[in-house]
């Protein structure tokens, strides 16, 4: 069996432009150990809060608006939080539910994706870590690690009652969990027998519960179903963890937040690719002039262009349109930011024409 390896990654490396509600997605070529990714993975992003120190002093304007929760927003220093989903892909890169009995010969490969719990900051670097274990002669084990513990493996079972194994395996040798049920019925009457097969004559009993419980090294039992018989069987092979040698990392930078979800009618490959439009009579922004995220602007433009795919109402409100004058990139050199500055709107066709 060999350590993971990252394939691809999504956003793609130095992306700009990057919706704010996107999720981070890596492919690694195998199955990997879901229990080692939450100390492996960090998501880091420059703070934007405004308040510091012991006493939460402002260092900005007063006159701007202050978060409502100072740790709450959402530009991070640090670990961004978020939750992880895994999708067991096969060779092709197609999500699939095909049981895993061997760890050490799967075939699969694993999908992480990471969302956030808030969506990301506009115009901000943000860099993803992914660990490896950089020292494999000390005893710290640490960084992703490749799949260890198996799917259930049934007898000639009588009852549709199945078990479930999960956790990461800490053992030092490849092995085989056994449970029978000794005791038929539903759970929380029927019991159950289990043993390795490295010590078969060790035999330990449990109540059937859907409930995880730890056997050892990492393991765990529930079950799922009401309907257990005796004799009804369930293997579950382990193998050793192999992890990562190296740390991975790559950055990517958010748009402005004009988008902050990513697009239905779009398909985007989890290696970054930009996908097609599923129709063409999607309503979108094609163009601007300053184009976005553009730099070095002379600072007497006043005029700002907006193109669209379709043609716009004859006439658009003030309210409709807000433009905000604010630091870039949160560099603040003492002007006074202004938000839903005094402007002039004129429409024509599906241009949209903005003087301040």
């Amino acid at each position: 069996m060999a350590a993971p390896i990252v394939e691809s990654v999504n956003p793609s490396n130095t992306q700009t432009g990057v919706v704010l509600g996107s999720p981070i997605t890596i492919v690694f070529d195998r199955e990997i150990d879901p229990t080692t990714v939450g100390r492996a993975f960090i998501l880091e992003g420059a703070d934007s809060d405004r308040w510091t120190g012991p006493d939460l002093i402002l260092f900005d304007r007063p006159s701007t608006p202050a978060p409502d929760y100072y740790l709450d927003s959402p530009g991070y220093r640090g670990i961004v939080q978020g939750t992880f989903e895994y999708i067991k892909l096969d060779a092709g890169g197609d999500s699939v539910s095909s049981p895993t009995y061997d760890p050490s010969a799967s075939t699969f490969k694993t999908k992480l994706v990471f969302t956030p719990d808030n969506v990301m900051a506009p115009g901000v670097e943000y860099r993803v870590y992914v660990a490896g274990d950089e020292n494999s002669v000390d005893e710290i084990k640490v960084g992703i690690a490749s799949r260890t513990v198996g799917d259930a493996e049934l007898g000639a079972n009588l009852g549709a009652g199945l078990a479930v194994f999960s956790g990461g395996f800490t053992g030092t040798a490849a092995n085989q969990y056994a449970v029978q049920i000794v005791l038929g019925g539903a759970p929380g009457t029927a019991k159950y027998n289990w043993w390795r097969t490295s010590n078969p004559l060790l035999i330990r009993t449990g109540t059937v519960s859907q409930n995880e419980v730890l056997l050892n090294n990492g393991v765990y039992l529930a079950f799922t179903g009401t309907d257990f018989q005796v004799g009804d069987q369930h293997t579950c092979r382990v193998d050793v963890p192999e992890y990562m040698t190296t740390t991975s990392t790559f950055t990517f930078t958010t748009g402005t937040g004009n988008i902050t979800t990513v697009p239905t009618t779009t398909s985007t490959s989890i290696i970054g690719d930009v996908g097609v439009p599923v129709a063409a009579t999607v309503f979108a922004v094609s163009e601007s002039t300053p184009k976005d995220l553009a730099t070095n602007v002379s600072r007497s433009t006043r005029v700002f262009t907006i193109t669209f795919t379709n043609t716009l109402a004859s006439s658009i409100t003030e309210e409709q349109v807000i433009v905000d004058i604010l630091p870039a990139l949160g560099v603040f050199d003492g002007s006074v930011a202004q938000e839903n500055a005094p402007k002039i709107l004129s429409v024509s066709g599906n241009t949209l024409t903005i003087q301040i």
